[in-house]
Order: structure tokens, then C-alpha cells, then sequence
């Protein structure tokens, strides 16, 4: 269906800006059918429907990557349903890794039933039918993955039956952050360079769903060691990346993750972390008390200042300013 007032959205890869669509831009009698229409163009052809028939809202913003694309969702509740004749008609089916930060929902595929709590992530296959129910409402990311690109980090991507990470369990906390971060502002994919995110996606999954790929402990601490040595060289640079150090080491970036992922810190959070600690170094050192807040960042590899104060203040609990401000 034509989408009047949509942004058109971008086909992956072509572009860094985020697409928006929302409901608030049609009268309220057009609302359901303009969200069929706006999820059919973002993703794939779905049927929807909702309780909140008359008086449904939503909107969505959708940032395609060289990869991946990451996709925030907000609406009313909803039913969601693809067909096998949807898929008869696709030219592509991809898979998504989904995960609601605020309600339960529940997801049907291969004659299982799955329930989610908040924060949980789950893999669905878009090759095969399914069923969304969100009953209390929508506010998740949803993260669309190319087969070709799934099957660089799943030793049997198309496996059949549901494949989740729980958001207190195991690998599924490091996903639950991303989400949390990606939700609440999806601009804060921007401040970083974009094959870490999927990196990180692809490597948490690795690590989840292929077990038996570990690392033995040895050789990863090794490896680790010697990775965390040029990090720390090479912090400045904000386009550090995996594959930056995992060439300097004349290792495949697959190895350098599983390394990290043996030690249960991916390298996007160890990265993360050094980089603060290097910051809340800086800040307290007098030899450097005249930089700004934003310059220290940068120094650390924080190209944009907010996402930089964002970022701090959620490990250390203070933002820049008031992290220096205690110490002198």
C-alpha cells in the first residue's frame, strides 16, 4: 500500500541516516492500516492487527548499517502474524533478534510457543511462519540480519525451533545493555563504528548458541592479554574495531571474539571499558586539568560529547564534569 507522509525506508547498507515513520501523521480512522503498511515497507510483509483498533498509535525508526539493520519499535498492543503465502511472495527472508525492554510478549514458530519477559531476546527465522503477540504493548528493538551474514557466526543458523537469551542469564545481559542503549536512543548507534555493533550481536550469538565453539581457557587469556595491550595503544582511535586488532595480531576478527566471549566480556564492552577508565584517569590527573570534558573524550575515542557523558556516567555513576569535579 502507499504510505502517505512515510519516509521511504533504506534498503540495507545504503545509508547511515534513520528513517522514521508514525502514526501521529495520519487521522485516527488510518492509523492501523498506515502501521500495516509502514512495518510491510521497514521489514517484510506481516499481518497486524490490534485491540486499540480505534485508537492505535505507533512509530518507528529504522538505521540500516553496512550489515545489519537496527530497528526501534513503539506502538500499541498487537497481534503479528507471517504467512506462508507472505513468504511464497518475499524475495528475501531474513532473520530477527528481537527484544521488548518494557513488556512481555509472546512469540509461536515450528509448533513452539515462547514467553518473554522484558529484556529478553529472541532469533526468529522470517523464512517460516510465525506469530507475534504483544498483549500489553510494543517498545523493542528489533534487529534484522541477513542470512549470508547470520551464517558467518551460527554453525547451523537455520535450525529449527526458538533460540532465545534471557536478559539475567548468561550472554543475554550483554544484549539487554545494547537494547537498553539502542531504545532508549537509537542516534547512539551513530557515535560508534557500526561493524562493532554487529560484531558484538554476532559474537554474543556465537557464544550463546554455539557452545561447543569455546575457546580453550589458555589460549584465549593469551590472546586476550595481547588484544587488551593494543587496545590500550590505540584507544584514541574512534574507528577501532575487531577486525583492526585481530589483523594486528594475524588472527581472524571470528577468533578474536571468541577469546573475549571465553572470559565473558565481549570486545565492544572491554573496549567500552578501557576507554572509560583511561577517561576517568584523565579527568582526575591535573596534567590535564585544563582539556575540556568533550577533548578528554575524544582522546579516548568518544567522537560524539553526549554520548561520551551518557556512556561515562552509566559506568562510573557521575558524568564527566562531576567526576572531576570530586576529585580536586
Amino acid at each position: 500500500m502507499a504510505l502517505a507522509a512515510s519516509t521511504p525506508s533504506p534498503a540495507p547498507g545504503t545509508s547511515t541516516g534513520i528513517a522514521r515513520w508514525s502514526t501521529d501523521l495520519v487521522t485516527q480512522d488510518q492509523r492501523l492500516d498506515y502501521w500495516v503498511g509502514a512495518i510491510c515497507e521497514a521489514f517484510l510483509e506481516m499481518d497486524c492487527d490490534s485491540v486499540r483498533r480505534n485508537s492505535f498509535d505507533g512509530s518507528l525508526q529504522c538505521l540500516a548499517t553496512p550489515s545489519i539493520n537496527l530497528n526501534v519499535v513503539r506502538a500499541a498492543p498487537q497481534e503479528v502474524f507471517r504467512t506462508r503465502q507472505a513468504i511464497t511472495r518475499a524475495s528475501a527472508s531474513p532473520f530477527y533478534l528481537i527484544s521488548d525492554t518494557r513488556y512481555h510478549w509472546h512469540v509461536k514458530q515450528d509448533g513452539e510457543a515462547l514467553r518473554l519477559r522484558p529484556g529478553d531476546a529472541v532469533l526468529v527465522d522470517a523464512s517460516r511462519p510465525y506469530e507475534f503477540h504483544f498483549p500489553e504493548g510494543v517498545d523493542c528493538l528489533s534487529v534484522q540480519m541477513p542470512r549470508h551474514w547470520l551464517g558467518q557466526w551460527l554453525q547451523a543458523p537455520d535450525a529449527r525451533g526458538l533460540r532465545a537469551l534471557r536478559a539475567e542469564e548468561g550472554w543475554g545481559r550483554s544484549v539487554h545493555a545494547m537494547t537498553q542503549q539502542l531504545c532508549s536512543n537509537l542516534g547512539n548507534a551513530l557515535a560508534l563504528p557500526q561493524p562493532l555493533i554487529a560484531d558484538h550481536l554476532g559474537a554474543v550469538m556465537a557464544a550463546t548458541f554455539n557452545p561447543q565453539d569455546a575457546m580453550p581457557p589458555q589460549q584465549a587469556a593469551g590472546l586476550r592479554e595481547r588484544a587488551e595491550h593494543l587496545m590500550l595503544e590505540r584507544l584514541s582511535q574512534s574507528q577501532l574495531t575487531a577486525t583492526v586488532i585481530a589483523d594486528a595480531l594475524g588472527i581472524s576478527p571470528r577468533t578474536l571474539h571468541r577469546a573475549f566471549a571465553k572470559d565473558g566480556l565481549p570486545f565492544l564492552q572491554q573496549l567500552q571499558v578501557l576507554r572509560i577508565r583511561r577517561a576517568a584517569d584523565m579527568l582526575r590527573a591535573t596534567a590535564f586539568a585544563r582539556l575540556t570534558s568533550a577533548e578528554v573524550g575524544r582522546r579516548c575515542g568518544f567522537t560524539d560529547a553526549s554520548h561520551f557523558t551518557r556512556v561515562f556516567k552509566a559506568n562510573t555513576g557521575r558524568t564527566p564534569a562531576q567526576w572531576r569535579g570530586t576529585m580536586h
